[in-house]
């Protein structure tokens, strides 16, 4: 009988589960430029004032405005293919924002064998001054598979508007438990 100290805990977990025919999305994960991936500055204001919809969630409690909560909280899509795509709306604080930049922390599911990690494969944003007036912001980011902040800018050409929609492209990470995929974002 081997012990397993604590801090190779998570690794003989994901090891035991390799074993079972289980992938990990962060394993072997492509690394992206450096300058997605920043120090979340502290002075800049925070435009996001309400979260107005989700596409899905996957429980009570797991819902978008667990993204705009500093608790360890966080928001979870439903169980789906791999193919689904995602999204979340969010009201700003003002009539009209301009953003220079999207901030997002993917969730790490710590409490979970292996402790997995939820992202989509890509990240798209639409701004607008209602929900059905929505302009896309040209281009299509890849999301990382990490825990980190990811820092997506926008471009010049941005709309002005008072609407945020994250759209989340693709799923990476299926859930042990239940053999589907999940997309998850944490706290701001």
């Amino acid at each position: 009988m081997a012990i397993v100290p604590a801090a190779d805990w998570r690794g003989e977990m994901r090891r035991v589960l390799r074993e079972r025919n289980y992938a990990f999305c962060d394993d072997e994960a492509p690394q992206l430029p450096a300058a997605q991936f920043e120090a979340r500055p502290g002075e800049e204001a925070e435009l996001l004032h309400l979260g107005l919809d989700s596409s899905s969630c996957d429980r009570e409690g797991q819902d978008i405005d667990n993204t705009l909560d500093d608790e360890y909280t966080f928001w979870s899509s439903a169980g789906t293919s791999p193919d689904a795509d995602e999204h979340l709306t969010y009201c700003f604080k003002f009539p009209l924002c301009r953003l220079t930049r999207v901030d997002i922390k993917v969730f790490r599911a710590t409490f979970q064998f292996g402790d997995p990690i939820y992202p989509a494969q890509q990240v798209s944003f639409k701004i607008g001054s209602s929900r059905q007036n929505l302009w896309q912001v040209p281009g299509c980011f890849q999301m990382a598979a990490s825990d980190d902040w990811q820092s997506y800018p926008m471009p010049a050409t941005a709309p002005v508007g008072q609407l945020l929609m994250v759209c989340l492209h693709r799923k990476c990470q299926m859930q042990w438990g239940d053999r589907r995929f999940y997309v998850a974002l944490q706290q701001r």
